[in-house]
């Protein structure tokens, strides 16, 4: 084997073809993909990946010195100066795919601090010692003819081949990962994992046929140039793929276009995407790098989602003197099919504070009639999830109606009585005092409602100033009784809002089930029809099954 090397020729470099120059053009491309990669939001296994391009970067330096240098020695110097990089890529990748397909993220852990370090530097002095012990590259490693700068043929001893070995065992684990990956997701997600295991396979597959069969690209191991194109195509793929990051997911669902403050934090407290309501509220989030445990408002918030703890209402904050109400979604990886972990959390802040104010101002003012207004206000503050209730007074919606009434004839009850409450002349409250007005009139309304019904009744607004009461478990005289409540209740209401000339007032329809009907649309029919009745009949009155009642 050649080794001897004059550091003066060394340094005399010439291409000797087309090749060389594109090969040489590679370098500085990866080197602005690294540099590119590092400027990108964290994803699972960023920094192994990282390291992979390091590496790839320090092997395509060492062939372009040894493609470029003229001396046969110098490249065979080069050549060997190349298993630094050589060792660290498929350990680099290794650990890339371990932590993708794991979903860790995080410090670098001891053992994976040994891998990076040891097996390179086996694999590096390995090949530098060679000269002394020719078992990596034996004595039949020359020139492939007496051209100036003409490549070299390498012959191989015992030490290459276990060092080769021994790194395609990393990549053989790689597959391993990858074809789990494959087996247990589902979607795009698999899509992704066998895109990664082809890639995985191309310089694979071209670094075996180099080694048993001699293919090579301009006399050169062809590992190296297919690698660095498999790390730009997955450097698009990072680019182009919103499933490397918990951010990301969040956006896709609810970012900024929603009016309400929304943070997206990873199940080990590190702040991954935040809007700006958000941002504007809790300003910290918006600095580099930051953790929950950094606001202490969303460090309570963590704690209590991370407990598992079954909520019956939504946590409640103060933030700057405002109130809000906060939903702890869980995000899971949708890429298992059978097992979805919890790998973060979307807060999201509705703000609640007039609701909150206007209630405590008229539980105020019904508590000189009624000692029993702070059950009122206990029973308003109770919100359901956002699907099932109004976000403007806290009732239920249309959507929990059916389900609601098919719970109370299933139950065994021999009646339901459907109760159709509308608010006289809401639009002139609206026209002359404006909308803001109008939705504290609702939300009065909406809590007085509450307070004249039991709390095991069912209170739905059904749309603009109309209501729906559906009860069951009492008879007519009773039900009365408490309509004529709730009309005493917003007249109070009406006083503390509305001026002298204007009073709050409704009209009302009652029907029951099964005697005006045995389906609930033809129920709420029946409750409509009676309901328009009592309008027609000079408003502020009821009309039910018996004789009007006003």
């Amino acid at each position: 084997m050649m080794t001897d090397f004059d550091l003066g020729h060394c340094t005399q470099l010439r291409g000797t073809g087309v090749q060389d120059y594109f090969i040489l053009l590679l370098f500085p491309i990866f080197v602005a993909n690294t540099i590119w990669i590092l400027r990108q939001p964290t994803f699972y296994g960023k920094r192994f990946f990282l390291t992979a391009n390091a590496a790839l970067i320090a092997w395509l330096f060492a062939v372009v010195m040894e493609l470029f240098s003229i001396a046969p020695g110098c490249k065979i110097m080069w050549s060997m100066l190349a298993f630094p990089g050589i060792g660290l890529l498929p350990v680099s990748w290794f650990l890339f795919v371990y932590r993708y397909t794991n979903g860790e993220s995080g410090k670098v852990l001891p053992w994976q601090w040994a891998l990076i370090i040891a097996i390179p530097t086996l694999a590096t002095l390995a090949a530098l010692t060679s000269p002394w012990h020719g078992f990596f590259y034996t004595s039949e490693t020359m020139p492939s003819s007496d051209a100036i700068g003409a490549p070299i043929i390498y012959d191989y001893g015992p030490l290459f081949y276990t060092n080769a070995a021994l790194l395609y065992g990393f990549l053989i684990g790689s597959f391993i990962m990858l074809g789990i990956g494959v087996a247990s997701t589902i979607g795009i997600s698999r899509l992704l994992y066998v895109l990664l295991f082809f890639m995985t396979a191309l310089p694979s597959a071209a670094n075996v046929g180099y080694i048993a069969f001699g293919f090579n690209i301009a006399g050169f191991d062809p590992t190296p140039f297919l690698f660095s194109f498999v790390l730009l195509a997955y450097a698009a793929l990072i680019s182009l793929s919103s499933f490397f990051q918990i951010s990301a997911i969040a956006k896709d669902m609810i970012f900024d276009s929603l009016p309400t403050a929304v943070v997206v934090v990873s199940i080990d407290g590190r702040i991954m995407a935040s809007n700006k309501l958000a941002q504007f509220l809790l300003p910290p989030i918006a600095r580099a790098a930051p953790v929950v445990w950094d606001v202490p408002v969303l460090a309570d918030l963590m704690t209590l989602a991370v407990s598992g703890e079954k909520l019956v209402t939504p946590p409640e904050v103060r933030i700057n003197d405002e109130v809000f109400e906060v939903g702890l979604t869980p995000i899971n990886d949708d890429r298992r099919a059978s097992n979805r972990p919890v790998i973060g959390f979307a807060l999201v802040f509705f703000q609640v504070t007039q609701r909150k104010q206007l209630q405590l101002s008229l539980a105020e003012a019904l508590d000189e009639s009624d000692a029993k207004i702070s059950e009122i206000l206990s029973d308003n503050q109770r919100i359901a999830d956002e699907v099932r209730t109004d976000p403007l007074t806290g009732l239920l919606n249309r959507r929990s109606l059916n389900d609601d009434f098919e719970a109370m004839t299933a139950s065994g009850t021999t009646a339901v009585f459907a109760v159709m409450v509308d608010i006289d002349f809401f639009k002139v409250i609206n026209d002359r005092l404006g909308h803001a007005k109008g939705d504290e009139v609702l939300i009065a309304v909406a809590t007085c409602l509450q307070r004249a019904f039991r709390s095991t009744d069912r209170v739905f607004r059904m749309g603009g100033e109309e209501f729906l009461v559906l009860l069951t478990e009492i008879d007519l005289q009773s039900l009365y009784r408490r309509i004529s409540k709730l009309r005493n209740d917003m007249d109070v209401a009406g006083k503390l809002l509305l001026p002298n000339n204007l009073r709050l007032q409704f009209s009302a329809g009652v029907a029951t089930w099964p005697i005006d009907s045995t389906n609930l649309p033809d129920l709420l029919d029946s409750a409509d029809r009676r309901l328009y009745t009592a309008k027609q009949s000079g408003r502020n009155r009821t009309t039910g099954p018996r004789a009007e009642t006003k």
